[in-house]
Protein backbone atom coordinates (compact mmCIF):
# COMPACT_ATOMS: atom_id res chain seq x y z
CA UNK A 1 0.00 0.00 0.00
CA UNK A 2 2.84 2.41 0.80
CA UNK A 3 4.22 2.04 -2.73
CA UNK A 4 0.79 2.92 -4.12
CA UNK A 5 0.47 5.96 -1.85
CA UNK A 6 3.89 7.29 -2.81
CA UNK A 7 2.99 6.89 -6.49
CA UNK A 8 -0.38 8.63 -6.11
CA UNK A 9 1.16 11.53 -4.17
CA UNK A 10 2.90 12.57 -7.40
CA UNK A 11 -0.49 14.04 -8.26
CA UNK A 12 -0.62 17.21 -6.08
CA UNK A 13 -4.43 17.22 -5.77
CA UNK A 14 -4.49 13.59 -4.72
CA UNK A 15 -1.51 14.19 -2.42
CA UNK A 16 -3.53 16.88 -0.62
CA UNK A 17 -6.51 14.52 -0.27
CA UNK A 18 -4.33 11.72 1.08
CA UNK A 19 -2.83 14.15 3.61
CA UNK A 20 -6.27 15.26 4.79
CA UNK A 21 -7.91 11.81 4.88
CA UNK A 22 -5.03 9.65 6.07
CA UNK A 23 -4.88 5.89 5.64
CA UNK A 24 -7.78 4.03 4.07
CA UNK A 25 -9.45 1.30 6.13
CA UNK A 26 -8.71 -2.26 4.99
CA UNK A 27 -11.23 -4.04 2.79
CA UNK A 28 -12.68 -7.15 4.41
CA UNK A 29 -12.77 -9.73 1.62
CA UNK A 30 -15.13 -12.16 3.30
CA UNK A 31 -17.45 -13.18 0.47
CA UNK A 32 -17.04 -15.52 -2.47
CA UNK A 33 -17.56 -14.30 -6.03
CA UNK A 34 -21.23 -15.34 -6.16
CA UNK A 35 -22.09 -13.66 -2.88
CA UNK A 36 -20.24 -10.49 -3.90
CA UNK A 37 -22.14 -10.27 -7.20
CA UNK A 38 -25.49 -10.72 -5.46
CA UNK A 39 -24.63 -8.01 -2.96
CA UNK A 40 -23.51 -5.66 -5.74
CA UNK A 41 -26.83 -6.12 -7.55
CA UNK A 42 -28.72 -5.36 -4.36
CA UNK A 43 -26.54 -2.25 -3.86
CA UNK A 44 -27.28 -0.77 -7.30
CA UNK A 45 -28.63 2.80 -6.97
CA UNK A 46 -28.97 2.54 -3.19
CA UNK A 47 -27.19 4.21 -0.31
CA UNK A 48 -24.71 2.02 1.57
CA UNK A 49 -26.98 1.94 4.62
CA UNK A 50 -30.09 0.93 2.67
CA UNK A 51 -28.16 -1.71 0.71
CA UNK A 52 -26.69 -3.23 3.88
CA UNK A 53 -30.14 -3.44 5.48
CA UNK A 54 -31.71 -5.13 2.47
CA UNK A 55 -28.78 -7.52 2.02
CA UNK A 56 -29.03 -8.65 5.67
CA UNK A 57 -32.77 -9.23 5.24
CA UNK A 58 -32.09 -11.17 2.06
CA UNK A 59 -29.67 -13.43 3.91
CA UNK A 60 -32.44 -14.43 6.31
CA UNK A 61 -34.26 -16.03 3.36
CA UNK A 62 -31.38 -18.46 2.85
CA UNK A 63 -30.35 -19.09 6.45
CA UNK A 64 -27.37 -16.72 6.08
CA UNK A 65 -25.74 -19.00 3.49
CA UNK A 66 -25.84 -17.99 -0.17
CA UNK A 67 -25.67 -20.92 -2.58
CA UNK A 68 -26.73 -20.63 -6.24
CA UNK A 69 -29.21 -23.50 -6.06
CA UNK A 70 -30.99 -22.08 -3.04
CA UNK A 71 -31.04 -18.54 -4.43
CA UNK A 72 -32.38 -19.75 -7.80
CA UNK A 73 -35.22 -21.45 -5.95
CA UNK A 74 -36.25 -18.36 -4.00
CA UNK A 75 -39.72 -17.04 -4.73
CA UNK A 76 -39.70 -13.54 -6.20
CA UNK A 77 -42.44 -12.41 -3.84
CA UNK A 78 -40.35 -13.46 -0.85
CA UNK A 79 -37.46 -11.42 -2.25
CA UNK A 80 -39.81 -8.49 -2.74
CA UNK A 81 -40.78 -8.86 0.91
CA UNK A 82 -37.25 -7.98 2.05
CA UNK A 83 -37.04 -4.91 -0.19
CA UNK A 84 -35.68 -6.25 -3.47
CA UNK A 85 -37.39 -4.99 -6.63
CA UNK A 86 -38.84 -7.38 -9.21
CA UNK A 87 -36.10 -6.35 -11.61
CA UNK A 88 -33.27 -6.99 -9.16
CA UNK A 89 -34.85 -10.30 -8.13
CA UNK A 90 -34.68 -11.35 -11.78
CA UNK A 91 -31.05 -10.28 -12.03
CA UNK A 92 -30.15 -12.24 -8.89
CA UNK A 93 -31.82 -15.32 -10.34
CA UNK A 94 -29.78 -14.82 -13.53
CA UNK A 95 -26.53 -14.75 -11.54
CA UNK A 96 -27.56 -17.85 -9.60
CA UNK A 97 -28.31 -19.70 -12.83
CA UNK A 98 -24.93 -18.67 -14.26
CA UNK A 99 -23.09 -20.17 -11.28
CA UNK A 100 -25.21 -23.33 -11.40
CA UNK A 101 -24.19 -23.77 -15.03
CA UNK A 102 -20.56 -22.63 -14.46
CA UNK A 103 -19.51 -23.89 -11.01
CA UNK A 104 -15.83 -23.50 -11.91
CA UNK A 105 -16.21 -19.75 -11.77
CA UNK A 106 -15.82 -19.78 -8.00
CA UNK A 107 -12.10 -20.41 -8.54
CA UNK A 108 -11.63 -19.21 -12.12
CA UNK A 109 -12.63 -15.63 -11.34
CA UNK A 110 -9.57 -15.22 -9.13
CA UNK A 111 -7.20 -16.09 -11.99
CA UNK A 112 -8.67 -14.12 -14.90
CA UNK A 113 -7.59 -10.59 -15.82
CA UNK A 114 -9.88 -7.63 -15.25
CA UNK A 115 -11.06 -7.18 -18.83
CA UNK A 116 -11.86 -10.87 -19.31
CA UNK A 117 -13.92 -10.89 -16.13
CA UNK A 118 -15.78 -7.74 -17.16
CA UNK A 119 -16.51 -9.10 -20.63
CA UNK A 120 -17.74 -12.48 -19.38
CA UNK A 121 -19.80 -11.38 -16.38
CA UNK A 122 -21.52 -8.45 -18.10
CA UNK A 123 -23.04 -10.99 -20.48
CA UNK A 124 -25.31 -11.98 -17.59
CA UNK A 125 -28.50 -9.93 -17.85
CA UNK A 126 -28.56 -7.44 -15.01
CA UNK A 127 -24.82 -7.48 -14.37
CA UNK A 128 -23.38 -4.22 -15.62
CA UNK A 129 -19.92 -2.71 -15.61
CA UNK A 130 -20.34 -1.05 -12.19
CA UNK A 131 -21.44 -4.34 -10.60
CA UNK A 132 -18.37 -6.19 -11.88
CA UNK A 133 -16.06 -3.33 -10.93
CA UNK A 134 -17.34 -3.48 -7.35
CA UNK A 135 -16.57 -7.21 -7.38
CA UNK A 136 -13.07 -6.53 -8.72
CA UNK A 137 -12.38 -3.90 -6.06
CA UNK A 138 -14.01 -5.27 -2.94
CA UNK A 139 -13.74 -9.02 -3.37
CA UNK A 140 -10.91 -9.70 -5.79
CA UNK A 141 -8.69 -6.88 -4.55
CA UNK A 142 -7.73 -5.60 -8.00
CA UNK A 143 -5.68 -2.41 -7.73
CA UNK A 144 -6.22 -0.66 -11.07
CA UNK A 145 -9.99 -0.22 -11.42
CA UNK A 146 -11.56 3.15 -12.30
CA UNK A 147 -15.33 2.90 -11.73
CA UNK A 148 -16.53 6.04 -13.50
CA UNK A 149 -20.11 4.71 -13.50
CA UNK A 150 -19.98 5.25 -9.74
CA UNK A 151 -21.54 8.63 -8.96
CA UNK A 152 -19.21 9.48 -6.06
CA UNK A 153 -16.02 8.56 -7.90
CA UNK A 154 -16.99 10.54 -10.99
CA UNK A 155 -18.31 13.53 -9.02
CA UNK A 156 -15.20 13.39 -6.85
CA UNK A 157 -12.86 13.76 -9.81
CA UNK A 158 -15.04 16.51 -11.30
CA UNK A 159 -15.09 18.41 -8.00
CA UNK A 160 -11.48 18.03 -6.89
CA UNK A 161 -10.03 18.71 -10.35
CA UNK A 162 -12.36 21.58 -11.20
CA UNK A 163 -13.98 20.01 -14.24
CA UNK A 164 -17.22 21.21 -15.80
CA UNK A 165 -19.75 18.39 -15.55
CA UNK A 166 -21.88 20.08 -18.21
CA UNK A 167 -19.01 19.62 -20.66
CA UNK A 168 -19.78 16.45 -22.60
CA UNK A 169 -16.08 15.57 -22.58
CA UNK A 170 -15.80 15.61 -18.77
CA UNK A 171 -15.86 11.81 -18.57
CA UNK A 172 -12.98 11.59 -21.04
CA UNK A 173 -11.14 14.19 -18.95
CA UNK A 174 -11.62 11.98 -15.87
CA UNK A 175 -10.00 9.08 -17.71
CA UNK A 176 -7.07 11.31 -18.73
CA UNK A 177 -6.55 12.55 -15.17
CA UNK A 178 -6.60 8.98 -13.87
CA UNK A 179 -3.88 7.83 -16.27
CA UNK A 180 -1.25 9.19 -13.90
CA UNK A 181 -2.75 7.04 -11.13
CA UNK A 182 -2.07 3.77 -12.96
CA UNK A 183 -1.53 1.04 -11.81
CA UNK A 184 -3.32 2.12 -8.59
CA UNK A 185 -6.56 3.66 -9.83
CA UNK A 186 -8.53 1.60 -7.31
CA UNK A 187 -6.74 3.29 -4.40
CA UNK A 188 -7.32 6.74 -5.91
CA UNK A 189 -10.99 5.89 -6.44
CA UNK A 190 -11.29 4.86 -2.81
CA UNK A 191 -9.97 8.30 -1.84
CA UNK A 192 -12.76 9.80 -3.94
CA UNK A 193 -15.25 7.75 -1.92
CA UNK A 194 -13.54 8.73 1.32
CA UNK A 195 -13.84 12.41 0.37
CA UNK A 196 -17.58 12.25 -0.33
CA UNK A 197 -18.39 14.70 2.49
CA UNK A 198 -16.26 17.32 0.73
CA UNK A 199 -17.94 16.87 -2.65
CA UNK A 200 -20.73 19.15 -3.83
CA UNK A 201 -23.14 16.69 -5.49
Amino acid sequence: MQTAIEHLKKDPILASLIEKLGDLPPINQTKDVFQALVESIISQQLSTKAADTIYKRFLTLTGNVLLPGEVAALDVEHMRGVGISYQKAGYIHNVAQFFIENPGWYEEAYTLDDETLITRLTQIKGVGLWTVQMLLIFELGRLDILPLDDLIVRKGIVFHYGLDEKDKSHRKQCVEIAKSWEPYRTIASRYMWASKDMIVL
